[in-house]
């Protein structure tokens, strides 16, 4: 179930980051870095207001302070030397993709790895891209590979996201959806906190029953994937169902 990130640096309960929804406030803010450091999730505050210094060490941010968790960055070239938190830079164009490998395959120790952010209608397509020529350039197990997927449903997309070859996944409207509807803000900790422990037990439950006890095992493992259409199994480059062979 655990997952560490950054060669070691950083470890997870689960293979979950929270991104709060831009209409919380600051209160509700404090109590997500609150609730993400007791469940040992990280919680990505870019662009937002942090709030306080507490709890940074689970707080993905895009300026560098003391004890932050991580640094996020838009730019390769935005690293600077001396900084010692993980470092991702976030992809929020397909165009991006190839700089990125690039970048990584150049200076694969100035930053940790990226964020896959594109809003279109595939952005697991460019996570399997990356995750691909990441492994034929031999650097894939330095590297962490991150995805925001707003629009994840259940803990079985994110498994799914998982074997596509994610080391973790940027959850965002799935806690919104979630977290709906409470009445005070004793209320709101307490929904969080069942929220991520409910992710967790159903993420345990599903590897569990497919005979999978490592989580590590499954990471852009796309063996344990099945497409219906070859426009999928071409795109996400996995198996039609009932194919016997390895596609890739």
């Amino acid at each position: 179930m655990s997952t560490t990130l950054a060669e070691g640096r950083l470890w997870l309960s689960m293979p979950v980051i929270i991104r709060p929804p831009r209409t919380w406030d600051r209160e509700l803010i404090r109590e997500a870095k609150f609730v993400a450091r007791a469940n040992s999730v990280m919680v990505d505050l870019e662009g937002m207001d942090i709030v306080d210094n507490k709890h940074l060490m689970r707080v993905m941010w895009d300026t560098y302070i003391e004890k932050l968790g991580a640094l996020v960055i838009t730019n390769p070239q935005q690293v600077m030397p001396g900084v010692n938190v993980p470092t991702y830079v976030r992809i929020t164009e397909a165009g991006e993709v190839s700089n990125a490998v690039n970048a990584l395959a150049r200076k694969n120790n100035w930053f940790d790895g990226v964020i896959i952010d594109i809003n279109d209608d595939y952005p697991e397509a460019h996570l399997v891209r990356l995750d691909v020529e990441l492994r034929r350039r031999g650097i894939r197990d330095n590297v962490d590979l991150l995805i925001h997927m707003p629009n994840i449903r259940s803990s079985g997309d994110i498994i799914k996201l998982v074997a596509l070859g994610a080391d973790a996944v940027i959850i965002s409207g799935f806690v919104e959806r979630a977290l709906h509807g409470y009445s005070g803000i004793e209320d709101f900790r307490l929904r969080f906190m069942k929220f991520l422990i409910g992710v967790k037990r159903e993420i345990a439950q599903l590897l569990g029953a497919a005979g999978i006890y490592s989580l590590q095992s499954v990471v852009g493992n796309r063996e344990l994937l099945r497409a219906l259409s070859g426009r999928v199994r071409d795109m996400l480059m996995v198996k039609l169902a009932g194919e016997d062979v390895l596609y890739r």
